[in-house]
């Protein structure tokens, strides 16, 4: 049994919104990390839930450090990219170039898992 496709649409059953909400909290949170983990690059994430009253925030290094890091960036003439719903297509095409995002290409196959053996000592 394959996974179902999901809508990106508004839930308007309260109990599907905080579903939704907890299960992509984690998502986001573990992209985040191995972002930052993997990549070296400062990380701050933050989102607000109003319905259940919880703001959860994500730093991949101290206050400061990300204060320092930003105003640095700012001062060198740095341009920030604000993403929001209503231009995040037109500023991705942007940043990608001469790509036009029309539907997100497949992701590539999995590979596949091989059982190696563990030997016990």
């Amino acid at each position: 049994m394959g996974k179902k496709k999901v809508t990106n649409e508004y839930r308007s059953e309260r109990r599907d919104r905080s579903l939704c909400f907890y299960q992509r909290r984690v998502g986001l949170l573990r992209k985040a990390m191995e972002l930052a983990t993997m990549t070296g690059t400062k990380v701050q994430l933050r989102f607000l839930n109003e319905e259940h009253d919880t703001l959860v925030e994500f730093q991949s290094h101290d206050q400061s450090t990300m204060d320092a890091a930003c105003a640095l960036f700012l001062e060198r003439g740095g341009k920030p990219h604000l993403l929001n719903a209503s231009n995040y297509t037109d500023n991705l095409n942007r940043l990608l170039g001469s790509m036009q995002l029309t539907e997100l290409p497949p992701p590539p196959p999995l590979p596949t898992r091989q059982h190696v053996p563990t030997s016990i000592q």
